[in-house]
């Protein structure tokens, strides 16, 4: 028996019965640029592509939304700093899913009429990004949304052997 939802990369479901979306997991960035949705009015609308892009460090984690053209204008930043978390309480959970939620609200406050794809894009080595995500996971599921795609892209670099290492302390 098929499976009737598509999976990334990562292994998330990206199309749900409640979530309004389309598998675009085999159009190229430039392909979902240009193509283009009838609507029941019988109007074309270009669909406009957000990419986030969640990127994590040792004691911090960033968000960056950004528009997917040629231009590529950051639209917003966001950062567990930002939102008053001081020394280790950056590096937790709940920092993260915050500033997860306070991308939403600025999203939803611009663009949440808009028809939009969304390229989510991870960068770092830590668990606390999808503690991240799951705080853009309020985006998706809300029913008066207009998410025609979802792109996740794992983009962190790995060393196949990297530099060398210091050299270790005696003691």
């Amino acid at each position: 028996m098929k499976n009737r939802f598509p999976k990334s990369e990562l292994g998330v479901i990206l199309e749900a019965p409640s979530i309004k979306t389309k598998d675009l997991s085999v159009l190229d960035k430039k392909e979902l640029l240009e193509k283009e949705i009838s609507v029941s009015t019988k109007k074309k609308l270009n669909i406009r592509v957000f990419v986030f892009r969640i990127t994590t460090s040792l004691n911090n984690l960033f968000l960056t939304i950004r528009t997917n053209d040629s231009r590529s204008k950051t639209l917003f930043t966001i950062s567990c700093g930002m939102l008053g978390f001081k020394g280790s309480l950056k590096a937790k959970y709940y920092a993260a899913t915050q500033v997860g939620l306070a991308s939403v609200a600025f999203f939803k406050k611009k663009f949440f009429k808009l028809p939009y794809s969304i390229v989510l894009e991870f960068k770092g080595h830590s668990k606390r990004r999808f503690a991240a995500f799951f705080g853009l996971s309020q985006l998706l599921s809300n029913k008066k949304s207009i998410v025609n795609g979802l792109l996740l892209h794992e983009i962190t670099l790995n060393p196949y052997n990297g530099c060398r290492p210091k050299k270790k302390r005696r003691l």
